[in-house]
């Protein structure tokens, strides 16, 4: 794939992306809702240990239904206490604000911040997605780079550099299955 001079591109993350972006990512995460399940389930045991079993289809149906409700509100809450860690922690100063180039090259996604920069091998990226306001670029589980809509001067500038990380991504993971077929 030839490069062009789209494939680079500059943003200044904010707090306000940093809020964007989990409330993006969390409730999409298989994670929160195991989360709520658990605390679910607690509460149930929890409630028959206090009252015990319940004694009516009725009453298991009403219980069950509580302490679905009640880990779904756990989960929801859960996502915005998780949020106050992330923000007091980011700065420029340690790179996760601030100003980000980034390019993408055969071998990987070059990122410069004020604080480190680097290449990540497109066979080092776990994921990549498009939501309507970001490209998540996924290096683990909860590590992202995060590049916002705006830092584009268009939607087909935003379109085309998301379609040509995917395409960078998608080939190198290619090779890594044939590779291991062989």
């Amino acid at each position: 794939m030839e490069l062009s001079n789209n494939m680079e591109v500059t943003t200044e993350l904010t707090r306000w992306d940093l809020v964007k972006f989990n409330l993006t990512i969390l409730p999409r995460m298989r994670s929160t809702y195991i989360t709520g399940l658990i605390i679910a389930v607690v509460l149930f045991f929890i409630v028959v240990g206090e009252k015990g079993a319940p004694e009516t289809m009725q009453n298991w149906l009403a219980s069950i239904a509580g302490v679905l409700i009640a880990g779904l509100f756990a989960s929801i809450v859960s996502i915005f206490i998780s949020l106050i860690p992330i923000l007091i922690t980011s700065r420029i100063g340690n790179g996760i604000l601030g100003k980000h180039d980034y390019k993408l090259t055969p071998d990987g996604l070059y990122e410069e911040t004020i604080a480190n920069n680097g290449l990540t091998k497109w066979e080092g990226i776990s994921d990549i997605k498009t939501t309507n306001s970001f490209i998540l670029i996924r290096i683990s589980g909860y590590l992202f780079h995060v590049i916002p809509r705006r830092s584009f001067s268009s939607s087909k500038a935003f379109n085309s550099f998301s379609a040509s990380a995917s395409s960078y991504w998608e080939s190198a993971n290619s090779l890594i299955v044939s590779t291991h077929e062989d």
